[in-house]
């Protein structure tokens, strides 16, 4: 029946040719709209082994391919307009089998719950899904399809199926070029924050709010904006969830740490503020819930006492000082002391730097930081 114009089969078309075993019904224009059902007109073929479906209108996956189908050994959907499929979509009945699904409209494959459904699945079986050549979203659910790519999942979901996904690309909202699959991973994943607790955006357009699925790490990336001051209040965050919060402010015309009282109730864990014009650290613009603290590239020029005990006892994950034009003098040893104690256990402070001298500043001996002072 390939080649025809079939817009519609009867859902009882084929209920009596139980010994229907391979049905040919591509280059048609077959919905299979069923408002009662998800079953398709093949539902009673129990010993269907090939069915051709490939260039029609077809939308959804139908139950009846995976539930009372054991010997089917090829699904041809090819060309067709199905948007979704999900993990129930992939434990057929038959062990043997090739679904094709690639040029179709899918934006979304969900793996959710796939490893509850193969909890006592240990048999490899040979069940192969194409799905390349589909505009997959990159968007929160794509964080477990990239989970199994990576292999991050059961060996149990592997003995189910293997996944086709070639040179498969996730494409954002309103952009059209891709992201390619093997570029990613999913442990630095994002996704939109509003999409990830489905609530509405409030953010403003200045800065974009996003989630890492991985460790429930939200972001809050307003960098590279170039604005002198960042106002963000109440109104404009989200309070859903206490999980740990990355607020980058990198690559603006800051000259002093913003006041972040607004975000007091949260989780703040990294304060990313290089490539400012910060002169000055202040220690009541500091929450101590931080444990990342990025000032490189700013334009400190000394540390008092005050600060270089408060930042030497916060037991920091990671702290930035390099590319500052530190003034460095006898008389004025705190940076210097610091930068001895720390260097071992902050990596960038070996790179720390006095104004006009090229030997780093941990490096340098007392003498020579007292000569970079002396008049004579």
């Amino acid at each position: 029946m390939e080649g025809n114009s079939l817009i519609n089969i009867n859902f009882e078309a084929f209920s009596t040719n139980e010994q229907l075993s391979i049905a040919k019904f591509s280059y048609n224009r077959l919905q299979f709209s069923n408002s009662f059902n998800m079953f398709s007109p093949f539902y009673s073929n129990h010993l269907l082994k090939e069915l051709h479906l490939s260039n029609n209108t077809i939308k959804h996956f139908y139950s009846d391919w995976t539930t009372n189908k054991q010997k089917l050994e090829l699904l041809d959907l090819r060309h067709n307009d199905i948007s979704t499929i999900s993990a129930n979509n992939f434990i057929f009945s038959s062990n043997k089998v090739l679904v094709d699904l690639r040029y179709n409209n899918i934006s979304n494959i969900l793996l959710t719950n796939i490893e509850k459904l193969v909890t006592y699945n240990t048999v490899k079986r040979n069940v192969i899904v194409r799905v390349e050549n589909n505009p997959v979203l990159c968007d929160c659910h794509l964080y477990n399809l990239l989970r199994y790519y990576n292999g991050d999942m059961p060996i149990n979901v592997y003995n189910l199926f293997e996944l086709k996904l070639g040179n498969l690309t996730c494409v954002k909202p309103n952009e059209k070029d891709g992201l390619q699959f093997n570029l990613m991973y999913f442990k630095t994943y994002q996704c939109p924050e509003d999409e990830y607790f489905q609530i509405v955006d409030r953010h403003p357009s200045l800065c974009t709010s996003m989630i890492r699925p991985y460790d429930q790490t939200r972001i809050i990336d307003c960098s590279n904006k170039l604005k002198p001051e960042l106002k963000i209040n109440k109104n404009t965050i989200n309070l859903e969830g206490n999980y740990p919060l990355i607020l980058n402010l990198t690559g603006n015309y800051l000259r002093e740490i913003p006041s972040l009282d607004y975000i007091e109730s949260l989780n703040l864990t990294h304060l990313l503020l290089s490539n400012n014009y910060i002169f000055e650290i202040s220690l009541n613009r500091l929450p101590k819930t931080i444990q990342v603290l990025e000032l490189h590239n700013n334009n400190l020029l000394s540390m008092s006492y005050n600060v270089s005990e408060f930042l030497f006892h916060q037991n920091y994950k990671e702290l930035t000082l390099s590319g500052n034009p530190f003034v460095c003098g006898c008389d004025d040893r705190f940076i210097y002391v610091f930068v001895l104690q720390l260097q071992s256990i902050h990596e960038d402070l070996k790179n720390v730097k006095c104004q006009a001298y090229d030997t780093p500043l941990g490096s340098m001996t007392v003498d020579e930081l007292c000569l970079s002072t002396d008049p004579s």
